[in-house]
């Protein structure tokens, strides 16, 4: 049995897909604590000592923002992913690095296969969307492709792409989100070599030479220092920029 809420409050049973939840809720001051006593049939039964602040942020025992963590799960799942594989991608093993109960998992993600759907989602969206939608490159179109030429070095843009594509190889929806990917980022890099004014079948040869160049990088280049690598990187620029 679930202990009873603290006086004032009431006691709040929440149905969720899988998962009842009896938890206590009300008009709660920062300093007030509820308990969820959460019952799963796969998982059986956890507890989470959880804060509430007046506007319902919900903060865990151990200072971890349970609502805010749905990230630090993603990025774990990215590092397992370049240690070994997707079979390190395992909810016990990120929990265990976390510092977590499985329970912050099933909060945030309904199974390990939507994490994973979910987590080619983030990939795509770190290593891609971010370099697009920057606007503090130079507006000086040559300088534009230099920039983000450095920028897939210097911030390790495509470090997770080997690691990716070993892991959606076999797998058809995966393997369909990367081509759509790969198109996207050489559909960007087009247009940066169109707005230098290089012709289209130019602007695409050029693109794609330097999307190429970026990708082979991380399958052969790895382990070599970020400066040496981001020199190279520039030289390939500017050698594409030649006309």
């Amino acid at each position: 049995m679930w202990e009873p809420p603290p006086p004032g409050l009431r006691a709040v049973q929440t149905r969720i897909p899988g998962i009842i939840c009896s938890h206590s809720s009300g008009l709660v001051q920062s300093s007030e604590t509820i308990r969820w006593r959460i019952h799963t049939q796969q998982y059986g039964e956890y507890e989470a000592l959880e804060k509430m602040s007046t506007k319902g942020a919900a903060q865990s025992r151990d200072g971890a923002t349970e609502k805010q963590s749905r990230a630090s799960w993603l990025e774990a799942a990215l590092r397992a992913l370049a240690s070994g594989g997707i079979d390190r991608v395992s909810v016990e093993a990120l929990a265990r690095e976390l510092g977590v109960t499985k329970g912050s998992f099933y909060w945030h993600f309904k199974d390990r296969p939507a994490f994973l759907h979910e987590l080619l989602d983030y990939w795509a969206a770190q290593t891609t969307q971010t370099v697009i939608e920057n606007r503090s490159y130079p507006a000086d179109p040559a300088e534009r492709i230099r920039a983000v030429a450095d920028d897939i070095v210097r911030r390790d843009l495509a470090g997770m792409d080997p690691h990716i594509r070993a892991w959606t190889q076999y797998d058809a929806e995966g393997r369909n989100l990367v081509a759509r990917v790969d198109k996207r980022r050489f559909t960007f890099l087009r247009s940066l070599f169109s707005d230098a004014g290089f012709a289209p079948d130019e602007a695409a040869l050029r693109a794609r030479l330097l999307y190429h160049y970026a990708v082979g990088e991380q399958f052969n280049f790895a382990k070599e220092s970020p400066g040496k690598r981001r020199q190279r990187m520039r030289a390939q620029a500017d050698l594409l920029l030649r006309r």
